[in-house]
């Protein structure tokens, strides 16, 4: 059974290398996530569908931005077949706990699996990976490829590295963007929400 696991997982890591979207973590990227182009402009919007962990109950939890409006929002989007994902997903885990009770606060974790188009083998993948992980964080599934289209818009830029996490204020504006993961990159994101969450929120 570990074997066709295995195989699998394989399987999945081709398919995802084959449309393009890289999964390497980019060598240069400043290390403030505050100062990305993208930021202090407003995410263009994402339309995502409870997987697995919460909001996946029946029926499945629906969220777009407008769902999220006035809480700052942590969106991070990986894929269970991503080496850097898998070392990341840890410490977003451990940031879902700390916040999962503040009505502020908002995580959204995105699962993708490239040229897998099968809904069910997505899910497959999602569920068996955070129980091999551990995880319980809420995870959802991008709809209709609305979410990975806000995400190439915010970063002005063709194709997808995963993983890729925005934090997004109460009022819709990005304020930080991390590309790819480095160690110590959960405990910038959990000092910036803390951040996010003392600030007053801008009249419209």
């Amino acid at each position: 059974m570990h074997k066709k696991r295995s195989n699998a997982w394989v399987f999945v890591f081709l398919a995802m290398a084959i449309t393009g979207i890289s999964i390497m973590l980019r060598p240069n990227r400043s290390t403030d996530p505050t100062q990305h182009p993208a930021v202090g402009s407003n995410y263009p919007g994402f339309n995502v569908l409870g997987l697995a962990g919460v909001g996946s109950e029946e029926p499945q939890e629906r969220v777009g931005l407008e769902d999220v409006s006035g809480k700052v929002v942590l969106l991070n989007l990986w894929g269970p077949w991503c080496p850097p994902c898998r070392r990341e997903l840890p410490g977003i885990d451990q940031i879902a706990r700390d916040y999962r009770t503040n009505p502020k606060f908002q995580l959204l974790a995105v699962s993708f699996a490239g040229s897998v188009t099968d809904p069910a083998l997505l899910e497959s993948n999602t569920r068996d990976f955070l129980q091999e992980m551990n995880l319980t964080l809420p995870a959802y599934t991008d709809i209709d490829g609305f979410t990975l289209t806000g995400a190439e818009v915010a970063l002005d830029q063709q194709g997808l590295s995963l993983p890729t996490t925005f934090l997004i204020d109460a009022g819709g504006v990005i304020r930080a963007v991390w590309i790819g993961y480095q160690s110590g990159d959960e405990d910038k994101m959990r000092a910036l929400i803390d951040k996010l969450l003392e600030e007053e929120p801008v009249a419209a």
